[in-house]
């Protein structure tokens, strides 16, 4: 299986968080060296991963105009990154972990735990990453409290082994960017 890949990808984020304290730095690689239970999940197919992606988004009732055009628009582009980002989308994935976090549109819910998690699975899981993926991990989970950044971390592991499950399933991927 891709387990040692997998890890060896691991400890290398982890050491290219070199500006978050020792003590984070020390827990994100104890849980990533260590073997932890990703636990079951039924196979994902692209009918359901439209439907998970669907209750990530707000509602866009109140909104009128260009405002209701962009929200519709947001909930378009998020269900299809979404669906691409378990294809393995580099871009996609980036879009998701924008999307889910803070700083974005009104038509996305803001989920900081899977914002950060969505950060991590780019960096640690695609050949394409760069500093500044990097650095939208610090933006997307410095803020979190130690618990939260442990639970992004095992968030992100179960992301990745279904993104590769995702991956492995014949005729499962869809035509993504």
């Amino acid at each position: 299986m891709t387990s040692h890949f997998f890890f060896r990808n691991w400890r290398e984020t982890a050491n290219s968080f070199a500006h978050f304290s020792s003590h984070f730095r020390s827990g994100f690689l104890a849980l990533c060296v260590v073997l932890i239970p990703l636990g079951a999940h039924a196979a994902d197919t692209p009918a359901s991963l439209r439907a998970e992606a669907k209750t990530f988004l707000a509602s866009c009732s109140g909104l009128h105009g260009a405002a209701l055009g962009f929200c519709r628009a947001d909930h378009n582009n998020f269900v299809m990154d979404y669906e691409c980002a378990f294809s393995g989308s580099y871009w996609s994935e980036k879009n998701v972990a924008d999307d889910l976090s803070w700083r974005t549109h009104p038509g996305i819910q803001s989920v900081d735990l899977l914002s950060c998690a969505w950060a991590t699975v780019v960096v640690a899981t695609n050949g394409l990453a760069t500093s500044a993926d990097v650095h939208a991990i610090a933006s997307d989970c410095s803020h979190m409290n130690h618990p939260a950044r442990r639970a992004a971390v095992l968030k992100a592991r179960l992301i990745a082994a279904r993104i590769a499950a995702f991956r492995a399933t014949p005729g499962a991927r869809s035509v993504c960017p």
